[in-house]
Order: C-alpha cells, then structure tokens, then sequence
C-alpha cells in the first residue's frame, strides 16, 4: 500500500503526530510519503494542490492532516483522473455520492481520509467560512476523524458520513538524563519550583493567560520554561522582560521528555485543544499536569490532571496548591501514572488506520 500524508504547515503536535504515523507505517513495510503545504496564502494553497495532484496519480490513500490540507487533497484528486461529470466534485450530501472506495471511472483513484485537529473558536465570520470549506471536504471525502468527541459533533453536523474519534497515542520516549542534571543546565535553583509547558507560542496556546498567571506567582520560588517555537515568541519575550517574569522561552527542544522528567508540574494554559499530545506526553512521564479545562482536554486527561477554567485565577491556584503540598503532588502523579495506562497505543493506532484506509472492517465491529 502506498500512503500519502499531506498537512498544512504543520507543528508542534500535529506534526509529531504525522511523523510518529509515518515512521510506523515506513517500518510496517508500506511505501509512505509526508508532504506539507505552502503558508497560509491562497497561492500557497493552490501550489500546495497542484504538487499533490502528482502525488496522487501514484497513492492508494492519501491521508490529509488539517482542513486546508484535506481540501487540497479533495481538489488534488479530482484533477488526478478522468471522473465522471458528477464525480468527486459533483457529489453531494443529498445525493449520497460522495467518494467511493471503488472509484467511478477506469482508472483507481486514491481513498481520502481527512483528520481534524483542531475546532475553530466561535463567534467570528472566520470558522463559519471554515464550516463552509469543511461541509464540502465531508461530503467528498471517504472518510473524516476528529480528534476530540467535540470535533466528530461537529463534522456530523456539516454531513460526514461516518465520522469516527481519531486514535492519537503520546509519543514514545523517555528521559535520557537525571532530573538534576537537567535543572542545573535550565539553572533552576535547588529550592524553586520547576514548572515545564510544552507548546508552539501561538494564539491558541493562551500566551496572555500563561503570563498572567506568573504575574500572580512572581513572589513564589518557582522557574517556569517554555518548550515550543512560534510566531509570538519574540511579543513574549518582551513581555516577560517589562513585566520581570520567572518565565523563559527555551525554543524547540529535541529532549522533552527530560525536562518533563525534571519538572514539579507541567501547565497547559490553551484557550482550545483537540487531543493534545504534549499533556498525554506528560501523563505518560508520570508529571503533576495542571491545564486549562478547553476542548478535548478533559476528554483526554479525566481524573489524572488538575483540571481548572481558563482563567488565570483558577491556574495560579492550582499551580500553587500543589507547590505548597507534596503530598498533592505525589498523589497527581499517581493518577497520571494511572491515566496514561488507558491512552491510545501506536498498535491502536495502526489498527484504527487499517479499517481507515479500508483494509479492514471497524475495529468496533
């Protein structure tokens, strides 16, 4: 089989995401390739449909990653082949047409199978465009996952046949070095609080909020560092510095299970989240989470995270309870331990991708 992985320009979790499903797909023996979109352009979009349209003259599945990247592919193989005049752009919700598996003319063309990672934030022209986009990608797609229950509600709503909640496991490693060693290059002194978020620094992380809440724990012994690259970064850093914050970006990190390793807790403060991957990393690293209760977050992490409203109040309070109780601290860890035992595995993964790509029945009969 011959798979064909397209995103948008993709980082952070999505990207890891990607890569993790391509590197097991490679060592399974099948013939993959990952490809990414322009920039957010309608150029880049458009360049980024052509280079597929290639792509998929050769691909049994093309996997898209994202909306943009599943439009793309829904346009992509339609100019691929020959269809008939009501083939895959012609097909609508109230026909039924849709792509099949099958193909309706004489050459095969690939299956499309589109995840959603992301849900748009209310109230703005923009997501009702995007609803838009998304209720076409739907209709001509074979096959639609979401990666929260929130998402999935959400592309039933638009008219996806059969949308389904994509399996997204945490990725694989382990921290290569002791948690000392690892505080004194981050030069954490022995008696603060080492508080690790692992995020791209982008709007949706909630930037503002996570420099609120130091604001409010600026007189306590803690040193608080940001794993993750992004467009706002060089806006956050000039905000900690006027504001004398015990905050550092570090930028893209290659060892991140070592810093989770090291830290006391691990803050999410997103304003919205599909299955975040960093937090199931951290549950996994048996770390006390606290995270902002938006979108799949508490479908992913249940009882194994202190869980509080976006708000940076409710965040200082948390974060401080378990600073000021070990006993807290040790018992979260406890639960994320517990929790991560229930998380998806890359086994889970691969058979959920096998029904997918339509080499098998549903895993759930």
């Amino acid at each position: 089989m011959t798979i064909a992985h397209v995103t948008g320009p993709s980082h952070g979790g999505i990207r890891a995401h990607v890569l993790m499903v391509a590197t097991a797909q490679r060592e399974a023996g099948r013939r993959v390739t990952v490809s990414e979109l322009g920039g957010p352009g309608w150029r880049d979009w458009v360049a980024g449909a052509i280079r597929l349209w290639g792509i998929a003259k050769g691909a049994q599945v093309i996997h898209a990653h994202g909306l943009r990247a599943g439009a793309a592919a829904v346009l992509a193989v339609r100019l691929s082949a020959p269809w008939r005049r009501r083939g895959i752009m012609g097909a609508g919700k109230a026909g039924g047409r849709g792509i099949n598996l099958t193909g309706g003319g004489p050459r095969h063309r690939p299956r499309v199978v589109v995840t959603l990672h992301t849900y748009p934030p209310g109230g703005t022209l923009w997501p009702r465009f995007l609803s838009s986009v998304l209720g076409r990608v739907t209709a001509r797609a074979d096959l639609v996952l979401g990666v929260s229950s929130e998402i999935v509600d959400w592309i039933a709503r638009l008219g996806a046949r059969h949308p389904a909640r994509a399996l997204v496991p945490p990725p694989p490693g382990r921290p290569s070095r002791p948690e000392k060693e690892v505080r004194q290059e981050l030069g954490v002194p022995d008696d603060h609080f080492l508080i690790v978020t692992v995020a791209r620094l982008a709007g949706q992380k909630g930037l503002p909020l996570l420099v609120a809440t130091a604001a409010r724990l600026k007189d306590r012994p803690l040193t608080w560092v940001i794993a993750g690259e992004g467009p706002l970064r060089a806006q956050l850093e000039a905000i900690i510095k006027k504001r004398d914050l015990p905050v550092r970006p570090l930028g893209r990190r290659p060892d991140v299970p070592d810093l989770l390793g090291a830290a006391d807790a691990v803050v999410s403060t997103s304003l919205t989240e599909g299955q975040p991957v960093a937090l199931q990393q951290a549950l996994a690293a048996g770390c006390a989470v606290v995270a902002t209760d938006v979108g799949g977050t508490r479908e992913t992490l249940a009882d194994g995270a202190t869980l509080v409203a976006p708000e940076a109040g409710a965040l200082a309070d948390g974060i401080g309870h378990l600073l000021d109780d070990p006993a807290a601290r040790d018992a979260l860890r406890r639960r994320a331990a517990a929790r991560a035992a229930a998380l998806p595995t890359l086994q889970d993964l691969e058979t959920q991708l096998r029904w997918a790509y339509g080499a098998q029945r549903s895993p759930n009969g």
